[in-house]
């Protein structure tokens, strides 16, 4: 079992902006942040992990969003680092989420446009499963209130 949130800047701040100022390259874009990503143990928790991560991509080009952000309490940005998200903010210290009890993260933002051939020139080992496996329970699906035309993203 596993479970995300994705919430835009399409209509109101993301929930970190009240916590912080986003950089200006981040506030002039379209961005979806993604909290509660929270996946149970068991033998098959990295494929259910790695499947959440492609459906929270493709609900962001379905939304044609520019650029992901989450905040990552260590050790667990890793994760997001492994991906190649980047510092929003490089050189910044943690900071505390009101949302998350005031834990420290690091603010980390990955730019969705960019992603297919930026893991292709990478070798990213997730490359194959995001962009070159068919999952039709992830790929079939709408967002209420979203009109956008999906479209994956390559070359």
């Amino acid at each position: 079992m596993a479970t995300s949130r994705l919430q835009t800047n399409i209509q109101a701040p993301l929930p970190l902006e009240h916590a912080i100022l986003l950089p200006e390259y981040l506030r002039a874009s379209r961005v979806a942040e993604a909290t509660r990503f929270v996946v149970s143990g068991g033998a098959q928790a990295r494929t259910v992990r790695n499947a959440v991560l492609k459906q929270l991509y493709l609900a962001c080009v379905s939304l044609q969003v520019d650029w992901i952000v989450i905040g990552a309490r260590p050790p667990l940005e890793k994760l997001y680092l492994g991906l190649m998200f980047q510092d929003a903010f490089p050189g910044a210290s943690l900071v505390p989420l009101p949302y998350a009890d005031n834990i420290p993260h690091r603010i980390l933002a990955l730019r969705i446009p960019e992603l297919e051939r930026r893991w292709r020139m990478a070798n990213h080992p997730l490359h194959d499963f995001f962009f070159h496996t068919f999952h039709p329970d992830l790929e079939q699906f709408e967002i209420p209130g979203c009109n956008a035309r999906r479209q994956i993203m390559q070359g």
